[in-house]
């Protein structure tokens, strides 16, 4: 499954555009990188900034329906449906088809571009003020009012969510109570190759990264192809996976992108 949510998150960043009318293949590029559009409803009273930060909601829908698990497992009717592993499982697989969203999202709301403006002070005197606005509408000054509000969430998304993750999931065999968790998302890896469920979070991260920051469409997609190469190079090297079939599926994957 991680496999098949990188390939389908990967394609969705390569030929997503946006549009306030999406065509019937936005919409499932958008499903399949979780960035379900609810704001389109509400797209005339919504400005640019708003309809990013939008995108928070699907990763919240999921994480409220992870939490309603929780709850419906403390009831004995439920158990057999929401067991501990299955809970665990379950929390893994948000995770995953959520890192890019949040990290997609995060990133495009700290993306500012640099305006200049020239002004004038007298009749003969000018001045020159520089100021960075948000790039999806710069009518919005980045770090204040309604974009400070949200530039702070996605900070606090990325520093403790985005980059930390990575770091953190090797650490966690350490820990005796967090093995069950630990087990769940390694267990398809072999044993000296269990890094590479950070190498998996690492790349969601560079190609939203990509995405989010290169405006240029042929260099987007120059940067995601060196990105999928290396990875494919890498992988052949680690082959990481126990099953012969999981790293052939996955060379497929990356020699496709």
């Amino acid at each position: 499954l991680s496999t098949l949510y990188f390939f389908a998150q990967a394609v969705a960043l390569a030929v997503r555009v946006d549009s306030t009318q999406p065509h019937g293949h936005e919409y499932i590029t958008n499903t399949l990188n979780l960035n379900w559009s609810f704001g389109m409803c509400l797209n005339s009273n919504l400005n640019a900034l708003q309809r990013h930060a939008w995108a928070y909601l699907a990763p919240a829908y999921l994480l409220f329906l992870f939490a309603l698990s929780l709850f419906l497992s403390r009831f004995y009717r439920f158990n057999f449906i929401f067991c501990r592993s299955g809970c665990i499982r379950m929390l893994w697989q948000i995770i995953l088809l959520s890192f890019s969203s949040l990290a997609t999202t995060s990133f495009r709301l700290l993306k500012c571009t640099k305006l200049t403006t020239l002004t004038t002070q007298q009749v003969s005197s000018f001045s020159i003020e520089t100021s960075f606005r948000f790039a999806e509408d710069p009518s919005f000054e980045c770090f204040k009012g309604d974009h400070l509000v949200w530039a702070t969430i996605a900070i606090v998304i990325v520093v403790t969510f985005c980059v930390p993750m990575p770091i953190i999931l090797p650490a966690i065999r350490k820990y005796p109570r967090l093995l069950p968790f630990y087990d769940v998302y390694t267990a398809d890896y072999k044993h000296e190759r269990l890094w590479w469920c950070s190498v998996d979070l690492v790349r969601r991260l560079l190609l939203a990264a990509v995405y989010a920051f290169e405006d240029d469409i042929q260099r987007q997609h120059l940067a995601m192809s060196l990105i999928c190469a290396l990875l494919c190079a890498a992988h052949t090297f680690a082959w990481p996976f126990k099953a012969q079939k999981a790293n052939i599926i996955e060379a497929i994957f990356l020699t496709l992108l």
